[in-house]
């Protein structure tokens, strides 16, 4: 209940004062678990990918977000979990496993951190392969434009700024995949949909 009262507050919202543009949302899977992989700018970019989306989902959040009890409350309505950034959290990877099984969508930001918009400076991290071969499914790439300037790192409140949230067809997986490979390949799509979704000059 209290899920869908933030949604759809934060999609007015986002609409109206963000001009929020989600495309390619009937490319996530209507049925099963799956994983949307997603390049990470700004504090927002999980309540934007979830607006977009139209979906009820999970989020992988830092420990470090989870403060207090008040805190924390609202985080497990909104469907984050916390996971150790940096370090092997097995409680953490149980929990998204879990979620996944139960068919839940997970959101993932495989840079591992807040970066810049250009994909091709950073590296990915093995964990989403991990995970999509452990739970065997599929990874959606997604890639979102605009959210750095509505909250620039550092800065507490949202600017007025454009953001658009851009889906791509799944990244299935192979077991003969190692989890860094499967990780590459989704982390390749995330790339594509970049250049696809960036207008030419």
């Amino acid at each position: 209940m209290i899920y869908w009262i933030a949604f759809y507050l934060q999609k007015i919202f986002y609409e109206l004062y963000l001009s929020l543009k989600a495309c390619g949302q009937e490319k996530i899977p209507r049925h099963g678990g799956y994983i949307i992989a997603c390049n990470h700018l700004s504090n927002l970019d999980p309540m934007l990918v979830g607006v977009a989306s139209g979906r009820r989902l999970s989020f992988v959040a830092k420990k470090s977000l989870f403060k207090n009890w008040f805190v924390n409350f609202f985080l497990y309505q909104f469907g984050a979990f916390p996971v150790k950034r940096g370090a092997f959290d097995m409680q953490g990877i149980k929990e998204a496993l879990r979620r996944l099984k139960a068919q839940q969508g997970v959101v993932m930001f495989p840079q591992g951190g807040r970066r810049s918009e250009d994909l091709d400076t950073s590296e990915v991290k093995a964990g989403v392969g991990f995970l999509a071969i452990k739970a065997q499914v599929p990874v959606v790439p997604a890639f979102i434009m605009g959210s750095d300037k509505a909250m620039p790192k550092g800065f507490k409140g949202i600017q007025r700024a454009p953001v658009s949230v851009f889906f791509g067809n799944p990244v299935q997986i192979s077991g003969q995949l190692s989890y860094q490979e499967v990780a590459q390949r989704v982390y390749d799509a995330m790339k594509a949909l970049a250049s696809e979704s960036k207008p030419s000059t």
